[in-house]
Order: C-alpha cells, then sequence, then structure tokens
C-alpha cells in the first residue's frame, strides 16, 4: 500500500511541475514558468554553442514536458550525442521544468564569465573544446550554466539538467 502512495505523491508532485506550480520562500505558491501558458506553448531554451570539434546544440522545452532536442553541423563531432523528441511529461524535462520554476529569473543565475588571460579566469576554456550554455525563459537569458559561480543547490540542480538534456564536451 505504501509504494501506492509513494507512486500517487511522485505523480502528484510531477504535475504539480508540469503545472508551473511551486511555492516561494514564504512558502506561498508563486507564479510558475508555464503559468497562463498553453501545455504546448514553449517554456525555455537550452542552448549550448559551438566549439571548433563540436556541434551546437538547441532543446527547446515545453510546458507539457515534452520537448525537441536538435544539433548543428560540424566538421568534426566528438560528441556521442542524437537529436531527440521527449514525448509529454519526459522525467527528464518535468525535472528541468520543476528546478526551473524552483530558480524563478535565469538572469540572475551567478556565472563566471571567462577571462581571456586563463592564468586569472574562474572559467577557462578550452579554444577547441569550449561552449556556452545558457537558457532562456520568460525573455530572459542566464550566463554560463558551465561557470557557475557561488550557485545555489536550485541552480546547481538546473545546470545538472542541463548536462543530461544538452551534454557538452
Amino acid at each position: 500500500m505504501s509504494n501506492w502512495i509513494a507512486v500517487g505523491l511522485i505523480g502528484a508532485a510531477s504535475a504539480w511541475a508540469i503545472a508551473g506550480c511551486s511555492e516561494s520562500s514564504d512558502g506561498k505558491p508563486r507564479a510558475g514558468i508555464c503559468d497562463g501558458l498553453a501545455p504546448t506553448a514553449q517554456a525555455a531554451t537550452i542552448d549550448v554553442s559551438r566549439s571548433t570539434n563540436s556541434p551546437d546544440l538547441h532543446v527547446a522545452v515545453n510546458c507539457d514536458g515534452s520537448g525537441v532536442r536538435s544539433i548543428g553541423e560540424s566538421m568534426i563531432t566528438v560528441i556521442d550525442v542524437l537529436p531527440r523528441t521527449y514525448e509529454a511529461g519526459s522525467p527528464e524535462l518535468v525535472k528541468f521544468l520543476a528546478d526551473l520554476d524552483a530558480v524563478g529569473d535565469v538572469s540572475a543565475i551567478p556565472a563566471s564569465p571567462a577571462n581571456p588571460n586563463i592564468a586569472l579566469s574562474e572559467c577557462a576554456k578550452s579554444v577547441s573544446f569550449g561552449t556556452i550554455t545558457t537558457i532562456t525563459a520568460q525573455g530572459k537569458t542566464s550566463g554560463d550554466m558551465q561557470c557557475l559561480k557561488n550557485p545555489t543547490p536550485p541552480v546547481t540542480a538546473l545546470a545538472a539538467d542541463c548536462k543530461v538534456l544538452a551534454p557538452w564536451p
């Protein structure tokens, strides 16, 4: 019986996340990323820039937990990632939406900018493999999710979701 209760709670939490519902720091419900949008509306995108040795990646995430990962062209491909279509309610995208709701404004994510002087950079990147991963939601864009500076647990979770959905080299 307790297994059925656990499944029911997990299902309710997933539905809560898909609906865009979450709580603010004071414990009251707050607007979610998908509030007022149709289930098939695009909630966010994840973009990984192209590097010398890898193509650009783009993941469009919809409010119903569906989405599409597309991959650009590259002369040399060293990552083993394929285009993918995610069905509605996809666990990876439902988790991403819940974590995105927990973070809220993606433009407030503290990221360390790359510095051309590698010795001074908090986020040194290879010329051949260096990419930038950003999230765009509600008209705002995050800093580089690969170069987080003092991230909160929700931001760390969101970065991990990005790595699963749009792996960078």
